[in-house]
Order: structure tokens, then sequence, then C-alpha cells
């Protein structure tokens, strides 16, 4: 699973690069300063949006990771599943960690839509319209 996750994180770092690399081109007939400001701006508003798109598709992840250990929790009958890290001292139990992991690598996670870079620069130049000259 966790693969499926890397695998969406470099397909969002691929299309935030050629999103950046097509604003870049409509910058170029730009003065100077103005086109350094506006890929000052591009870039944040980009790097906002990618900072959250990765925490969406990690929450994701842990929501697939919850719902399976509850699954598994039902399915062999145990009153408390919990992580061994946050009890203190519990010497009874079984760890299911194996068993999770194993129910983990069946699944396909479904991340939704992937986002549209290049709308968070028609946005960013709705909202700061850009003129040569």
């Amino acid at each position: 699973m966790l693969a499926q996750e890397k695998k969406q994180n470099e397909i969002l770092l691929a299309l935030a690069k050629k999103s950046a690399l097509e604003v870049e081109k409509k910058y170029y007939a730009l003065p100077e300063p103005l086109r350094r400001e506006m890929k000052a701006i591009d870039d944040m508003s980009k790097n906002t949006q990618l900072r959250a798109e990765q925490g969406r598709l990690r929450h994701i992840s842990q929501r697939v990771i919850s719902d399976t250990v509850e699954k598994y929790r039902i399915d062999h009958h145990y009153s408390v599943v919990f992580n061994k890290d946050s009890a203190s001292t519990v010497d009874y139990g079984h760890d299911i960690s194996n068993e999770i992991i194993n129910e983990l690598q069946h699944v396909k996670v479904v991340y939704g839509p992937r986002p549209n870079f290049e709308d968070a620069t028609r946005e960013l130049l709705l909202a700061h319209p850009v003129s040569a000259g």
C-alpha cells in the first residue's frame, strides 16, 4: 500500500514540475522583475497545493489502514486492537502486525482524481493579471 501512495506522490511531483515548465513558457515574454515575481507567486501556490494533495493522499492511506484493522478486529472477534507502542506494559495479547500487512497487500487504494496544477496557475493569473510593458 505504501508503494501505491509513493507512486501517487511521484505522479503529483511530475504533474507539478510539468505545470511549472509550462508556466515558465507563459511568463517568458514578461520583463525580468515581473517574471521573477510571478514565478515566485506561482511556485508558492503550487507548493501549497502539492503539500495539501500529499496530505490528502496520506489521509486516505491512513483511513484504509484503519478500516483494514477494524475489519480484521471484527472478523477475528477481538474486542480491542491497539498500537503496541501506545501501551505502557502489556504482557498479554497477540501481535497482528504481519496479518494486517498481509491484508493491506491485497488492497487497491482509490485516491480519487488527480489535481490540475494548471487550474491553480489560471486562478493566480485571474487574481493577478499580468501585462507586459
